[in-house]
């Protein structure tokens, strides 16, 4: 059985407990004044005239790929009644010249499926992403909420592999990178799509990591604490008991981070997080 921090932060049955003095600190909102709402209004309003405009010319590109692929297939049916003329006065090579042009057809109709799948997929993606905006806005929630709503805007724009391992390569640097927002969103949708990969205790450590990266300790707690309720065997496990202890330490909860540095110190004495958090309690002593 893995150990278990303070019984006021974790429960022998894995649940969180948090003290009242904690989950305040984490519920607690920002207060905006009238001047930061009138420009978080205006970035609003310029991001849904950039919205609009995106997916405009999103759904034009693939309608003009659709009118030429219809072109594309009114000419290999024509091709094919003439073949059916000639066919009637000899045989030799017709037969395999349709069916190279009825596999043409066939996937061009597929392609036109498709296309139209992405056009509304796409407006689907802009009533949700505008939902998303008027939500933030009726919350008030300040400019930092608009900032996270940018970054799922520039995530949205992002080329993203279609397989599981490149695609969360790619969120990893970005991450590395310094775009903290944008890769939480990339790696949100990770989750999404594949939620019991073999690397999801990974992502979900990098969704907790991007908030602490960025100086977010109260939502940083609240994500490692999903890796270690969600993957308590993972190699992550240490890492991210450390980060709970520096993020409560960061929010000058002493007790409770020295909690975390103990749990890696006893439950994983081998792991190299084990030797920073002891360097991180003896830290806390100092302070």
């Amino acid at each position: 059985m893995q150990y278990v921090a303070h019984k006021g932060l974790v429960s022998k049955c894995g649940k969180t407990c948090l003290p009242l003095s904690v989950l305040l600190l984490m519920t607690s909102g920002c207060v905006t004044t009238a001047e930061q709402g009138r420009r978080m209004e205006h970035r609003i309003e310029v991001l849904e005239v950039r919205l609009q405009e995106e997916a405009e010319a999103r759904e034009r590109a693939l309608e003009t790929e659709i009118a030429r692929l219809d072109a594309r297939m009114t000419e290999l049916s024509e091709a094919m009644e003439n073949l059916g003329v000639i066919a009637r006065r000899t045989t030799a090579d017709v037969g395999v010249t349709l069916d190279s042009l009825n596999e043409e057809i066939r996937g061009i109709r597929g392609r036109i499926d498709e296309l139209r799948h992405q056009i509304d997929r796409g407006r689907d993606e802009q009533d949700s992403f505008k939902e998303a905006l008027e939500r933030r806005l009726a919350g008030f929630e300040g400019e930092e909420a608009v900032a996270e709503v940018e970054a799922q805007q520039a995530a949205r724009q992002t080329q993203r592999p279609e397989e599981p391992d490149p695609f969360l390569d790619m969120a990893k640097t970005r991450l590395e990178d310094g775009e903290h927002a944008v890769a939480r969103n990339l790696l949100l949708d990770f989750q999404r799509r594949w939620p019991n990969h073999s690397r999801a205790d990974e992502a979900q450590f990098l969704v907790a990591e991007s908030y602490f990266l960025q100086g977010d300790h109260r939502s940083a707690i609240l994500e490692f604490n999903k890796v270690r309720e969600r993957h308590d065997e993972s190699d992550l496990m240490p890492r991210a008991l450390l980060r709970l202890g520096e993020s409560f330490a960061a929010l000058e909860l002493k007790r409770e981070a020295g909690d975390f540095f103990d749990a890696v110190i006893r439950a994983y004495p081998d792991d190299p997080a084990a030797s920073k958090a002891k360097e991180k309690k003896q830290g806390l002593r100092r302070r």
